[in-house]
């Protein structure tokens, strides 16, 4: 035993309790010739998580205490694997199937490592074209996502995860895909095919090992409430479809992604292609960009990890006095420090690029800038360019662009000479039509420097502390603009009015013209771009720091309709520069991320004690999850990137309904409760000081509730946010590879029975099943106090029976709609659904008869679907275990 360290006591558990752990999750002790007991599971799962930190041996302890007293129990891969040579310890990954052959293969690679070291696997498929969709390359037609996530389903089947538990796998596709329909019928398996899935579980069921989501978004929302949207029709008719399976059938379920987690699924926030982004060699577009190109995230490179095309869609200009941003109204933008929609934002954070070192200037550059900025056209001369110079532009005779004025043109003017120049007589219309060249707009950082001071130098000047630009033209000065926050310069653009000014021989109309004005990068500016004549130069005072990053929207215009394409990139904080703006990534998933990692553990509130209890065991259980993220070994290396950069948090909750029981309390939400939940919200602190700690990257989020499966089962109490299923029921499992099963009685309705309950007075899933709007409204108030998301499924009667039918389809919808967009997900399980289901309610007086027994199935002679006098009902499959 390590030094200052010992095996906690631990609690007695029920003879189900202690099969279940012993057989899943203890080690065998080779030497002693025994298995674990829980006090040495919680020790070594504790030791080598923590050790990873180097955390000391108090806080080692305290986890090891906390975990044997049932107070908080990290996922079932922790209780694993840990201390195994492989350690896989993190419950699933998330993944994102590519719409490519390479996608395809390198998908179907990333499941088979996962799913043989453990993990289970959500997939999103929205990216995926529809069947019959024509393959340009090839010339045939693509056989569409559900094709491939039945690949991933039968996968699934004759993997077993580690070695040693069924596959658990989740498919999600976006309402608006236009494959919708077949996925939501998917799983409708004939009454055939549900009689044999009775007779034997392992029967085959098309996408039986994997559980199904539409996907909802705000565009969702939107077109379901607006009867003029385009897409109003499709979205009330997927949803009504969705619902009649979810009474029926039980899937596929609702996952919900909105407002500030509208980054957590597909979106298609998308820019045209040219719109500019910054590279290390210069502005560049969209359309230029690949995969594995660098592009400027705002503040730091970064690299293009995916780019694709999402279609033709409006795109408009959104312009501020800082920068402007070119894409389509849900697309995410920065402001004051937050992702929002663009649509929904009256501000846009300013975005500048690296800043940039003095350089030696290219002449020419700079003479082309000038001649820009003053030149003209003698038409009679054969478009001749030239270039007046005035008697405050002496400089020019002794500065490095001396060479380039050839000689005087007095014919032309006293002022005029003729110059050495690229510009050319085309690139010189009337001064309010003027606009950047190209080869100087995208150019690099050097030749962009050398125009931009011959262009400052012709009509720039210095205006109390600030360096000022004046231009006629508007799409110039915005140009300028961009150029100069690419250089690491910000600046804001002024309007001046259009106005009549009288003259000795007439009144006259002076357009509106533009003031460039630059402030706190005034230093930038006279040390790598600077004025040719020295009375300028001189008077440039050092730069401030900026007042204000971010500024308002001035104008909203719509450009045109036109093809928009998405990207995603590396950085961890999933923005980039455009048009001097900063904006988050277009498209962001589940978890930002494929490869991303579900990282879990659970309080038990039924055990803990006291608030001041709670506030200990969130902190502890906090700093455990953490220190999982430097632990646990990785299928493949993508997820170790990713882990480290997002390191992503799963803290949930058990024993919620127990809790309430306990207290006499009805199943919903409660003052007392909120306590409770305010002190586990605190999880996002507490993880950032632990990270500051060890030196690690802050989690970007940290709770989580996922039904708990095996592990509320060893904690003996409800899982989850679940209430109680049923006093008594029979218990489905796999041990090698046959299946067995125990009658269980409720740890919690025993408890409660032996302080003299009645059983008929303790709520369970069957009471709220009549009245599912119950269960809505505690998982909408729950959703509050949770970062990510709650799983919990919704119990319902058997589909046909007085209480659900299809005189409840519409009551149901109009009920959930309600709440869905305050929800990030909903399932439901009609009882009697699925053939072979893992739980199946029993007499509470057969329980008792046969506790403590294990029993083989063999076939339909041991396969019990008894109900009795307590519940009728069964809940959805058990996962998170």
């Amino acid at each position: 035993m390590s030094k200052g360290l010992v095996i906690p006591s631990f609690p007695e558990m029920s003879k189900f309790a202690s099969d279940i752990r012993e057989h899943k999750y203890s080690h065998d002790l080779q030497e002693e010739g025994r298995k674990e007991n829980w006090g040495e599971t919680s020790l070594r799962v504790s030791k080598e998580v923590l050790r990873s930190v180097h955390a000391p041996n108090s806080l080692i302890q305290e986890v090891a205490n906390a975990i044997a007293a049932q107070k908080f129990i990290p996922g079932g891969r922790y209780l694993y694997a840990t201390g195994r040579p492989f350690h896989q310890v993190n419950n699933c990954l998330m993944l994102r199937a590519e719409d490519s052959r390479e996608g395809w293969a390198d998908l179907m690679h990333k499941i088979t490592l996962a799913l043989m070291t453990g993990a289970g696997l959500g997939v999103d498929y929205s990216d995926v074209r529809h069947k019959g969709a024509k393959i340009r390359r090839t010339g045939g037609t693509s056989t569409g996502p559900i094709a491939l996530m039945q690949m991933v389903n039968e996968a699934g089947r004759g993997i077993m995860q580690g070695g040693s538990r069924r596959s658990a796998l989740w498919a999600g596709l976006r309402w608006d895909h236009n494959d919708i329909f077949r996925f939501i019928h998917l799983k409708d398996w004939s009454p055939e095919v549900c009689a044999l899935k009775v007779a034997d579980y392992n029967f085959p069921a098309a996408m039986d090992g994997t559980n199904i989501s539409v996907l909802l978004n705000d565009e969702f929302f939107k077109a379901f409430h607006n009867e003029n949207h385009p897409k109003h029709s499709l979205a009330h008719n997927v949803y009504w479809e969705t619902i009649r399976q979810m009474l029926k059938t039980g899937e596929p379920g609702l996952s919900v992604n909105l407002g500030a987690c509208s980054h957590e699924t597909l979106r298609n926030a998308c820019q045209p292609s040219y719109a500019t982004v910054l590279t290390p060699n210069g502005i560049s577009t969209i359309g230029e960009i690949n995969v594995g190109d660098t592009i400027w995230s705002g503040s730091r490179w970064t690299t293009v990890l995916r780019k694709w095309a999402t279609g033709v869609k409006p795109v408009y200009r959104y312009q501020t006095t800082t920068g402007h941003f070119i894409g389509t109204e849900d697309h995410r933008i920065v402001s004051g420090g937050y992702k929002v929609e663009v649509s929904q934002a009256e501000t846009i954070d300013y975005s500048t690029g690296p800043k940039a070192t003095a350089s030696n200037l290219d002449p020419q550059d700079i003479m082309d800038g000038l001649v820009l900025g003053d030149g003209s056209v003698h038409r009679a001369s054969n478009n001749l360019v030239y270039l007046m110079i005035g008697h405050k532009d002496g400089d020019y005779f002794e500065s490095e662009i001396a060479h380039l004025i050839t000689k005087g043109r007095p014919g032309l003017s006293p002022t005029a000479h003729e110059i050495k120049t690229t510009i050319t007589a085309s690139e010189l219309p009337k001064t309010f039509q003027r606009t950047v060249p190209d080869r100087f707009y995208y150019g690099d950082h050097k030749k962009k420097m050398g125009f931009l001071r011959g262009l400052f130098t012709a009509n720039g000047s210095i205006n109390g502390n600030r360096v000022c630009l004046k231009q006629s033209s508007k799409v110039l000065i915005s140009e300028v603009q961009e150029m100069l926050s690419s250089l690491g310069i910000h600046s804001y653009i002024t309007t001046n009015k259009g106005h009549s000014i009288e003259f000795s021989n007439g009144r006259y109309e002076c357009k509106e013209s533009y003031d460039l004005n630059i402030t706190s990068g005034r230093t930038i500016f006279r040390d790598c771009i600077g004025f040719i004549q020295s009375y300028k130069q001189e008077k440039i005072e050092p730069g401030s720091v900026p007042k204000y990053l971010t500024s308002a929207i001035k104008s909203i215009e719509f450009m045109e309709e036109t093809e928009v394409f998405d990207i995603m990139v590396e950085a961890s904080e999933h923005t980039y520069w455009t048009g001097g703006c900063l904006v988050s990534n277009c498209c962001e998933l589940v978890s930002e991320d494929d490869s991303d990692v579900c990282n879990l553990g659970s309080i038990n509130l039924a055990n803990i004690e006291s608030l001041e209890e709670m506030e200990r065991i969130t902190e502890i259980a906090t700093a455990f999850l953490l220190a999982g993220t430097v632990y646990s070994d990785v299928p493949y290396p993508k997820v170790d990137q990713v882990r480290t950069k997002n390191r992503r948090l799963g803290l949930g909750l058990m024993g919620v309904h127990e809790f309430l029981l306990l207290r006499g309390k009805k199943y919903g939400p409660d003052a007392e409760l909120d306590k409770y939940l305010e002190v586990y919200a605190k999880s996002t602190e507490i993880a950032r000081k632990y990270a500051d700690g060890w030196e690690l990257t802050h989690p970007i989020k940290t709770r989580a509730i996922a039904p708990t499966g095996t592990i509320s089962i060893i904690a003996e109490t409800t899982g989850g946010i679940e209430p109680m299923l049923c006093a008594a029921y029979k218990r489905r499992y796999l041990k090698g590879d046959t299946w067995h099963y125990q009658y269980v009685i409720d740890p919690a309705a025993k408890r409660l029975i032996d302080r003299g309950v009645k059983p008929e007075h303790i709520e369970d899933a069957y009471d709220l099943a009549k009245d599912p709007e119950r269960r809505v409204v505690f998982q909408t108030h729950l959703q509050k106090y949770v970062d990510h998301a709650i799983s919990s499924t919704i119990n319902l009667p058997p589909w046909g029976s007085e209480d659900n039918n299809e005189s409840h389809i519409i009551p149901f919808g109009e009920m959930l709609i309600k709440y869905l967009p305050q929800m990030r997900g909903i399932t439901t399980y009609p009882d009697g659904a699925r053939g072979g289901q893992p739980i199946n309610p029993v007499k509470i007086q057969t329980a008792l008869k046969h506790i403590n027994k294990e029993f083989q199935e063999n076939g339909d002679s041991d396969v019990s679907f008894e109900t009795g006098n307590v519940c009728e009902l069964t809940g959805g499959g058990v996962c998170g275990s």
